[in-house]
């Protein structure tokens, strides 16, 4: 679950097309951003939802927060095979995306407990800040220690 503005931010500054969703949108739950490249024709696109309840919005009727879902490439609206994205434009999709993970995610606020909207919300951010480290948290924690004093 990320904060939709803070990462709307980022998407901007890295050339992602997405329009915040919120209270006066009809009820659109599912959006994909969009990023084209210079260099190649495949597009990235990332789908974000929203399932919150309809009091989480700021005063502008915003949703205050997005969650997250596919990550795909398409030439003419149509998905590609991940194996015929070329392998720099892939990984700096995927650290592009990571980064819209790591510094919008809920669970780098510790005070978020008390705002979550559902219990499924306070559970992911129970887990996220607090849950034992998945394969790849332990790697780069091996790393961290390694190139930290």
């Amino acid at each position: 679950m990320l904060k939709q503005l803070q990462m709307a931010t980022l998407m901007a500054a890295r050339g992602w097309r997405y329009q915040l969703m919120g209270a006066y949108d009809d009820g659109l739950d599912d959006q994909w951003a969009y990023k084209s490249f210079v260099t190649s024709d495949p597009t990235a696109e990332y789908l974000l939802h929203t399932n919150w309840d309809q009091e989480n919005w700021n005063v502008s009727g915003i949703y205050l927060y997005v969650g997250t879902d596919q990550l795909r490439f398409v030439r003419n609206s149509i998905p590609v095979r991940l194996e015929t994205v070329p392998p720099r434009l892939l990984s700096e999709t995927m650290r592009e995306t990571d980064l819209f993970e790591g510094v919008a995610s809920v669970g780098n606020d510790p005070a978020w407990v008390d705002q979550g909207p559902t219990p499924e919300a306070r559970n992911y951010w129970q887990s996220y800040s607090f849950g034992k480290l998945n394969g790849f948290a332990k790697t780069r924690k091996q790393v961290l220690e390694s190139l930290l004093p």
